[in-house]
Protein backbone atom coordinates (compact mmCIF):
# COMPACT_ATOMS: atom_id res chain seq x y z
CA UNK A 1 0.00 0.00 0.00
CA UNK A 2 2.85 2.42 -0.74
CA UNK A 3 3.96 2.70 2.90
CA UNK A 4 0.54 3.83 4.09
CA UNK A 5 -1.58 2.21 6.77
CA UNK A 6 -5.21 1.66 5.86
CA UNK A 7 -7.68 1.76 8.74
CA UNK A 8 -10.79 -0.21 7.87
CA UNK A 9 -12.68 -0.43 11.14
CA UNK A 10 -12.85 1.77 14.23
CA UNK A 11 -15.21 2.64 17.02
CA UNK A 12 -16.14 6.20 17.98
CA UNK A 13 -17.05 6.77 21.62
CA UNK A 14 -19.03 9.93 22.25
CA UNK A 15 -18.25 11.76 25.48
CA UNK A 16 -21.20 13.81 26.62
CA UNK A 17 -20.41 16.98 28.54
CA UNK A 18 -23.24 17.71 30.92
CA UNK A 19 -23.73 20.06 33.82
CA UNK A 20 -23.06 18.31 37.10
CA UNK A 21 -20.54 15.72 35.95
CA UNK A 22 -17.71 17.13 38.05
CA UNK A 23 -16.82 15.43 41.31
CA UNK A 24 -15.13 18.56 42.63
CA UNK A 25 -16.86 20.22 45.55
CA UNK A 26 -16.46 23.74 46.81
CA UNK A 27 -16.15 25.56 43.48
CA UNK A 28 -17.69 29.02 43.57
CA UNK A 29 -18.62 31.46 40.81
CA UNK A 30 -15.93 34.02 40.19
CA UNK A 31 -16.93 37.47 41.37
CA UNK A 32 -15.05 40.01 39.32
CA UNK A 33 -15.52 43.22 37.43
CA UNK A 34 -13.14 43.06 34.47
CA UNK A 35 -12.55 45.97 32.14
CA UNK A 36 -15.51 45.24 29.84
CA UNK A 37 -14.20 47.36 26.96
CA UNK A 38 -10.86 45.51 26.92
CA UNK A 39 -12.54 42.09 27.13
CA UNK A 40 -14.97 42.88 24.30
CA UNK A 41 -12.10 44.02 22.07
CA UNK A 42 -9.40 41.49 22.94
CA UNK A 43 -11.08 38.49 24.54
CA UNK A 44 -9.55 36.61 27.46
CA UNK A 45 -7.03 33.84 28.03
CA UNK A 46 -7.69 30.81 30.21
CA UNK A 47 -4.71 29.86 32.39
CA UNK A 48 -4.86 26.31 33.80
CA UNK A 49 -1.64 26.24 35.82
CA UNK A 50 -2.61 23.33 38.10
CA UNK A 51 -4.34 21.15 35.48
CA UNK A 52 -2.02 18.53 33.89
CA UNK A 53 -3.52 17.64 30.46
CA UNK A 54 -6.90 17.91 28.81
CA UNK A 55 -9.30 19.98 26.70
CA UNK A 56 -11.13 23.20 27.57
CA UNK A 57 -14.47 24.55 26.32
CA UNK A 58 -16.19 27.91 26.73
CA UNK A 59 -19.96 27.88 26.25
CA UNK A 60 -19.66 24.67 24.21
CA UNK A 61 -16.87 25.99 21.94
CA UNK A 62 -13.64 23.94 21.95
CA UNK A 63 -10.82 26.29 23.00
CA UNK A 64 -8.20 23.61 22.44
CA UNK A 65 -6.01 21.24 24.37
CA UNK A 66 -3.65 22.10 27.19
CA UNK A 67 -0.70 20.28 28.65
CA UNK A 68 1.42 21.56 31.51
CA UNK A 69 4.66 20.91 29.58
CA UNK A 70 3.65 23.02 26.55
CA UNK A 71 5.27 26.42 26.05
CA UNK A 72 1.80 27.89 25.50
CA UNK A 73 0.32 28.29 28.97
CA UNK A 74 -2.99 30.00 28.08
CA UNK A 75 -5.91 29.24 25.78
CA UNK A 76 -7.52 32.13 23.93
CA UNK A 77 -11.24 32.85 24.47
CA UNK A 78 -12.41 35.12 21.63
CA UNK A 79 -14.54 38.08 22.68
CA UNK A 80 -17.34 36.82 20.38
CA UNK A 81 -17.83 33.78 22.64
CA UNK A 82 -18.40 35.86 25.77
CA UNK A 83 -21.85 37.05 26.73
CA UNK A 84 -22.97 39.48 29.39
CA UNK A 85 -23.90 37.42 32.43
CA UNK A 86 -22.91 33.78 32.86
CA UNK A 87 -20.26 32.16 30.66
CA UNK A 88 -19.66 28.46 31.20
CA UNK A 89 -16.15 26.97 31.15
CA UNK A 90 -15.89 23.18 30.94
CA UNK A 91 -12.67 21.28 31.49
CA UNK A 92 -12.13 17.69 30.34
CA UNK A 93 -9.10 16.67 32.41
CA UNK A 94 -7.48 13.33 31.63
CA UNK A 95 -5.74 12.52 34.89
CA UNK A 96 -6.73 14.61 37.87
CA UNK A 97 -8.19 18.00 38.56
CA UNK A 98 -6.48 21.26 39.24
CA UNK A 99 -7.36 23.65 42.02
CA UNK A 100 -7.23 26.97 40.19
CA UNK A 101 -8.16 28.35 36.83
CA UNK A 102 -7.45 31.95 36.02
CA UNK A 103 -8.65 34.35 33.35
CA UNK A 104 -5.92 36.71 32.16
CA UNK A 105 -5.79 39.37 29.47
CA UNK A 106 -2.35 38.58 28.00
CA UNK A 107 -0.87 35.30 26.73
CA UNK A 108 1.54 33.46 29.01
CA UNK A 109 4.38 31.59 27.32
CA UNK A 110 7.30 29.59 28.76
Amino acid sequence: MDGKIEIKEWIVHVLEFRHGTSNINGWKPMQTTPDAKNVLQNGLRLFLATFPIGIAFCSGFNLGRYWNVDPQRTLYIPAQLLVKGVNQIQIFELYTYGRNLTLVDTPLLN
